[in-house]
């Protein structure tokens, strides 16, 4: 997967921006979510539908952060609109030897851990005043 690192920013950029995109896939299959990590690659697949990626190839740094949209057999489609790109899975997640393991755009990858729950919203503050009047009773 080949992305220069203006079209990547132009991709980051249109993210922000967009509001109206097809939604994150809601259940993303188990044996895909979690930290994946191989050669110059981290991959964190989150169980709400988001991924992601990170690529160090000869000094080129390619960093993904983007909803997943669908599974086309084992390949991850991310992105929104005509922005997306897909991730080519040649070989699924599988146990090896105690750890699992896949292969995604030529690139073995190991699962570390599994991926955090959905990233929490802040809790909303309620407000307390100690010096302010009560409400009258209507």
């Amino acid at each position: 997967m080949h992305i220069h690192r203006r079209n990547l920013l132009l991709i980051l950029w249109l993210l922000l921006l967009s509001g109206c995109s097809k939604p994150p896939l809601l259940e993303v299959p188990s044996d895909y979510v979690g930290h994946w990590q191989g050669a110059n690659v981290n991959l964190s697949i989150f169980a709400d539908g988001s991924l992601t990626y990170t690529r160090n190839n000869e000094g080129k740094k390619t960093r993904i952060n983007a909803p997943i949209t669908e599974f086309k057999g084992d390949d991850i489609v991310v992105g929104i609109w005509f922005l997306s790109t897909t991730f080519v899975v040649s070989e699924a997640p599988h146990p090896v030897g105690g750890y699992w393991q896949m292969v995604v755009d030529g690139v073995r990858l190991t699962r570390l851990g599994s991926a955090p729950s959905p990233r929490p919203a802040p809790a909303r503050q309620k407000f307390i005043c100690a010096q302010c009047p009560p409400f009258p009773a209507a």
